[in-house]
């Protein structure tokens, strides 16, 4: 289990932190863990790094053939109170989030879920515009 350390306040620091992990190679007897039972979806790097290795297309066919429901996350979607996001929750166990940039959710993405005919629920997180970032930790603190 990785814990961050306390004094990390801002993305700036986190960055410091994590930038040497993702540039450096991972020491063979790490990379080499959990290789036995590696998914055929995934390759594994000589960094340690798992890529999957199907389009994206092929992903959102996957995760819809395995139940989940598609949310994607944008500032004019259905806004909720907390307990609104309990229920939703509660009634979708298994969940994708799709989230964009600033300018909303790529058309190669739109493109995707349209031919996998996957319903897409919009849903905000909020009045506010949030980063990406941002909007990955508050969906894991709403979610987990």
């Amino acid at each position: 289990e990785f814990h961050l350390p306390e004094d990390i306040k801002n993305e700036i620091q986190l960055c410091k932190l994590i930038q040497p992990i993702i540039t450096h190679p991972i020491p063979r007897q790490l990379s080499s863990q959990n290789t036995e039972n590696t998914d055929e979806n995934f390759k594994q790097t000589e960094s340690g790094i798992k890529v999957f290795t199907k389009t994206l297309l092929e992903a959102i066919r996957m995760l819809k053939e395995k139940g989940y429901t598609f949310v994607s996350v944008e500032e004019s979607g259905k806004q909720f109170d907390y307990s609104g996001y309990e229920n939703f929750k509660r009634e979708n166990p298994k969940i994708v989030f799709i989230l964009g940039d600033q300018i909303g959710i790529s058309a190669e993405i739109e493109m995707a879920w349209q031919e996998a005919e996957v319903n897409i629920a919009p849903m905000a997180l909020g009045m506010m515009s949030y980063l990406t970032s941002q909007c990955i930790t508050i969906l894991k603190t709403i979610f987990r």
